[in-house]
């Protein structure tokens, strides 16, 4: 079988619902299962962040893991994370990418600091996981 990124990634999953941020916050982001589908995925996770109108503040994006889906989340170490992403106003229409390399845990999340908002801006994301322990990657 030829390797793809179809049949290499699984399906991309929401990790920052599209919406606006409108005050200085931490905003955490959807969990990412990287044993989604039984994949085990082992290699990496892409984040793909995309805006909508940033009129104010400053957005600085971070990666966090854990394993439990809803507790205890710690910040990923600076080797494992791949790129840096900081938005401001400006910033509107564009797509950025972050990398997260995997290190035992079961549960990524993107999480974005807020400062300086009065208005904000809007901004989503999506995560897409590769490295499946079976090929092709089983999707939902």
């Amino acid at each position: 079988m030829r390797k793809t990124l179809y049949n290499e990634t699984g399906d991309a999953v929401v990790a920052l619902t599209y919406e606006a941020i409108d005050s200085d916050t931490t905003t955490a982001g959807e969990a990412v299962d990287l044993a989604a589908n039984k994949n085990n995925f082992r290699d990496s996770v892409l984040f793909i962040i995309h805006t909508g109108a940033i009129t104010d503040g400053t957005f600085a994006f971070s990666l966090e893991e854990s394993d439990t889906v809803d507790a205890d989340y710690v910040a990923v170490p600076a080797a494992r994370v791949q790129g840096t992403v900081s938005l401001d106003d400006g910033d509107d229409t564009v797509v950025k990418t972050l990398g997260y390399i995997p290190g035992g845990y079961r549960y990524v999340r993107l999480s974005v600091v807020s400062a300086d908002t009065t208005s904000g801006g809007i901004m989503g994301a999506f995560a897409i996981c590769s490295g499946a322990s079976v090929t092709p990657a089983a999707r939902s």
